[in-house]
């Protein structure tokens, strides 16, 4: 049985950081099931004597698309010789849950 990571750190999770100074940490999803696990912060001062430790929950959640459809074009006959068959066109819209724009011919 192998077991790879859902949740894997991308950029350094250790250091030190001067008084006042933020630091971003970044980090990879490598699934699209939904996950949730905890991600344990920790710091403590130079001398060792203060610590800190800060649980911090991620949840992964599905990402969803909705696909919208414009009205249908007209008909093009593709056989002058047989009416009956034809193709009718319409524009699709393809929006994530988060909002933005996804162009369809990507998936």
């Amino acid at each position: 049985v192998t077991l790879e990571p859902w949740l894997r750190a991308a950029s350094s999770t250790q250091g030190v950081l001067q008084r006042s100074e933020a630091v971003k940490l970044v980090y990879e999803v490598k699934s699209n099931i939904g996950h949730s696990g905890l991600v344990h912060v920790k710091a403590q001062d130079d001398s060792g004597i203060w610590r800190s430790q800060q649980d911090v929950r991620i949840v992964q959640e599905r990402f969803h698309f909705t696909v919208a459809g414009g009205d249908w074009g007209a008909c093009l006959v593709e056989d002058c010789g047989n009416l009956a068959t034809g193709v009718r066109r319409r524009p699709l819209q393809c929006a994530g849950m988060d909002g933005q724009a996804y162009d369809w011919d990507t998936f």
